[in-house]
Formats: structure tokens, C-alpha cells, sequence
């Protein structure tokens, strides 16, 4: 027993390395820039003056560990240095990169790039003799992109009827020097970084509880997932509880009353509900039960959404106020739930029912009571175990179309303005999140099924 939950264990941290990987690489390659994307959204402040913007950017690039290799190790031609990453400025390492790949030459690369950066200097501007030069040169100080550069060097180089400058020759020395030392043939090199990578920096975060920051509020994700999560499980455990046990209830009673005209009228109505769409049913209790549109008796329930709201209120403190609002959300979640659970659990005791050892049981006179709680009961849980450990999962998750249409703050609201607003770190720690509760839900259900039915060999 103990050794298989220690594989399973292992298993599944295997499982969840795989999942934030895989998170990681789309969240560090979902934008070109993360840095600048984070400087420029709604709570960024993106400074104007270059200097200051320059300052800002370096800031918040150690803050992302941007100034560290990506992984632990990494394979690349063996012209590339072995300090390529210590560039912070996605664009300039971008160019070098493209650079690099052109020449094949580390050093004809640098030579070329301080002159570049050289360029800006409005001495060497200043030096040079010719307007069109001129022209040309400040647009290869702007340039970012290595084929649009070449294209500016062929057309530097084309220029006839004036004397070069000394500038312009001695830029022309270094691109053509770099232009000239293209090999054919050439090797790759592994370079290993050590523990000083991103992917560590990330892992030792996650671990801590450490998201990073939202982008869209600069809050840390981690509390703003928290924040979404008890709302979301205060509306989703009362559904989950409801139907689990009253649904058990009724699947039981069901196989004990089959084919009565009470049974029959409860089944089709159960059946009528569970073939609603959630968003139908939820907009036709809004409509009829939360206004006196259609009379006085139909405005039962309050209004749809978070009717009080008070900053100095905790989220706990917010749900308690808002206890009536949740009333119709957990209707709308309960009612296809309880119809689902009912059908399978009425199911799986008519299987139960058939078999040869109820007969003998029936025969040898045992009370009902005691057949349908000892015997029919716990030969029909493994069902049960599996719908409720499938269901933790979205007791997480939470109902997108629910909390959307009730404007509950859940996860699901949280993940859909996230993705409206390209919001990758609350992304990404959802995915994770949701991750890591579907794989422990896994194991507790291996676990109960040994319990709920010993003759499961879980090893």
C-alpha cells in the first residue's frame, strides 16, 4: 500500500514537472518581449525619456531573472559566446543573435556592434560629409533586425561621387570583415549554466508560492488566485455536497421504488434538467426570479451579482454578505449534477442488484435495510468514488458560464479577463493550479477504491 502511493507520488511529480515545463516555456515565449509587454500594459509606467526607460527596463528584467540563461544548460553553434544571456535587452540580444548566425564569427560580431552603437554619437554623425550617409547611418542606429540592417550596409556601400567619411569606412571594414568569414561547417557546444537560470529562478518561486506579478494590476498573482478561489469553492462545495449525497439519496431510492409512478415522474423531471444547457437555465431563473417583472411572487431571489462590496472587508467577510447572491449559482450548478449522480448511482445498483450473491443473500432472508446499506450500497460506490473525485477538479476550476452570468469573482471570471487581457503569469498559475488538484484527486480516488472494494489489488 504505502509503496504504491510512493510511486504514485513520484509518478505524479513527474507528471507536474511535465505540466510547468510546459507552462513555463509558453509563458516565457508567448510574447517577444515579456519585459517591454510588462512596462506597457494598463499598470505599467513606461518612461519616455530613454535614459530613464533604459534604468526601468533593467529593473524589472532582473525582477523577471531575464538576465539569466533560460535553462540549465543549452546546445548552440560553436561560434556563439558563452555570454550571449547577459544581454538584457530582448531586442539588442535578438539582433546579436541574427548577427551571429550571419558572420559565424563571435568577434567580427562584437566589432560590429560596438560600432553601431556608436553610431547614435552625434560626433560621428557629425563627421560625416555626405546627407545621404548621414541619412542612411541614423537609420542603422534605429534598425533592430539584421536583414533590414544588411539591406542599409549594401546600400551604404553603393554610394558613389563623394569620398566616404572615415566613419562610414570603418564600419563598412567591420560588416565587410564579418560579411567575409561565413563558414560551412561547424559544431555544436553545450553549455551549462548551473543553478543561475530562469527555469530554477521560476521552479524555487513556484515552490515558495511566488507566481510573479499580474500585469494587469501589478498584484501578485498568487492573491489574486486566492481571492477568485474562495469564492468560487464557497458556491462550488455547497453544489458539490448537495448533489453528491442528496444524488446518492435519490439513486438509492430509486432501485428500491423502480417502475413506481413517483419514481417515474422523478426521473423524467431529472432527466428534463440534466438535458438544459447550465447558461439557459441559469439566464431563466435571472429573467423570472430576481425581479417583479412577471409579479410580485416571482421576485423570490436577489438580484444577480455581488451586492455588497466593502474595501475593508476580507473575502470571507465579502461571501458571508453575499450568502443570498450564491443561492441561484449553486441552484444552476447542483441541479444537472444531482440528475447526472442519481442516473449513473441507480445504474450501477441495478448491476449490483443482478448479481449472484444478492440472490443467495435474498434467499438466506436478509432484512432490505441491511442488503441495500452492507452490500448493494458499498458494491456501487466505485461509481460514486470516481464522479466525486472527478469532480474536485472543477470545484477548483469553477463555472465559467455561471460565474459570468451572476458576476461572481471566481476562477472562471478570472481566467476569461486573464486571457481577454493576455494576462500569462494568472495563466499560467491557473494551469498549474488546476494541474496539481486533478493529479491528487487521481491518487485519492486509486486509494478509495481499494477501500470502497477490497478485491482492487491497487499494487
Amino acid at each position: 500500500m504505502y509503496s504504491y502511493i510512493f510511486k504514485k507520488i513520484v509518478h505524479s511529480s513527474i507528471v507536474i514537472l511535465a505540466v510547468v515545463s510546459t507552462v513555463y516555456v509558453f509563458q516565457s515565449y508567448s510574447v517577444i518581449d515579456p519585459v517591454d509587454d510588462f512596462m506597457t500594459s494598463s499598470f505599467g509606467d513606461k518612461p519616455v525619456n530613454k535614459a530613464e526607460y533604459e534604468k526601468a527596463y533593467i529593473k524589472e528584467a532582473k525582477r523577471q531573472s531575464k538576465n539569466l540563461p533560460s535553462f540549465y544548460f543549452s546546445i548552440v553553434p560553436s561560434y556563439f559566446p558563452d555570454t550571449l544571456h547577459k544581454i538584457i535587452f530582448q531586442e539588442d540580444k535578438t539582433l546579436i543573435n541574427q548577427m551571429l548566425r550571419y558572420s559565424q564569427c563571435a568577434k567580427c560580431t562584437q566589432q560590429l556592434w560596438i560600432k553601431i552603437e556608436n553610431i547614435s554619437d552625434l560626433a560621428t554623425l557629425e563627421n560625416t560629409q555626405n546627407a545621404k550617409e548621414n541619412s542612411i547611418l541614423k537609420k542603422i542606429s534605429r534598425e533592430k533586425n539584421w536583414n533590414k540592417l544588411d539591406y542599409l550596409f549594401s546600400s551604404l556601400k553603393s554610394i558613389n561621387g563623394i569620398e566616404q567619411s572615415l566613419p562610414v569606412k570603418s564600419i563598412l571594414k567591420s560588416y565587410e570583415e564579418m560579411d567575409n568569414h561565413k563558414k560551412t561547417i561547424f559544431f555544436p557546444k553545450i553549455l551549462w549554466h548551473g543553478l543561475s537560470n530562469q527555469f530554477h529562478a521560476y521552479l524555487k518561486g513556484l515552490l515558495k508560492g511566488d507566481l510573479g506579478l499580474s500585469k494587469s494590476d501589478g498584484r501578485s498573482v498568487s492573491s489574486k488566485i486566492k481571492k477568485a478561489l474562495k469564492w468560487t469553492l464557497s458556491m462550488n462545495t455547497i453544489a458539490f455536497v448537495l448533489a453528491a449525497s442528496i444524488g446518492l439519496f435519490i439513486g438509492l431510492w430509486s432501485i428500491k421504488k423502480d417502475g413506481s409512478r413517483l419514481e417515474k415522474v422523478i426521473t423524467s423531471v431529472l432527466f428534463f434538467i440534466y438535458t438544459m444547457p447550465v447558461f439557459w437555465t441559469a439566464t431563466l431563473l435571472v429573467v423570472f426570479f430576481t425581479s417583479e417583472r412577471y409579479g410580485v411572487w416571482a421576485n423570490i431571489f436577489p438580484s444577480a451579482g455581488i451586492k455588497y462590496w466593502y474595501a475593508d472587508k476580507t473575502v470571507s467577510e465579502q461571501i458571508m454578505l453575499n450568502a443570498s447572491q450564491l443561492i441561484l449559482p449553486v441552484l444552476c450548478i447542483t441541479l444537472p449534477s444531482l440528475a447526472y449522480v442519481s442516473r449513473i448511482m441507480k445504474s450501477k445498483f441495478s448491476e449490483v442488484l443482478s448479481f449472484d450473491f444478492i440472490t443467495s443473500l435474498k434467499a438466506k432472508g436478509i432484512s432490505e435495510k441491511r442488503l441495500y446499506n452492507r452490500h448493494v450500497l458499498k458494491n456501487g460506490m466505485i461509481p460514486y468514488i470516481t464522479i466525486l473525485t472527478g469532480s474536485i477538479p472543477g470545484l477548483f476550476a469553477g463555472s465559467l458560464v455561471i460565474e459570468i452570468i451572476f458576476s461572481i469573482p471566481g476562477i472562471g471570471k478570472l481566467l476569461l479577463d486573464s486571457i481577454y487581457g493576455s494576462d500569462w503569469g494568472v495563466i499560467s498559475g491557473l494551469v498549474i493550479m488546476l494541474s496539481l488538484v486533478t493529479v491528487l484527486a487521481y491518487l485519492l480516488a486509486d486509494i478509495l477504491y481499494s477501500w470502497a472494494n477490497p478485491r482492487i489489488n491497487i499494487e
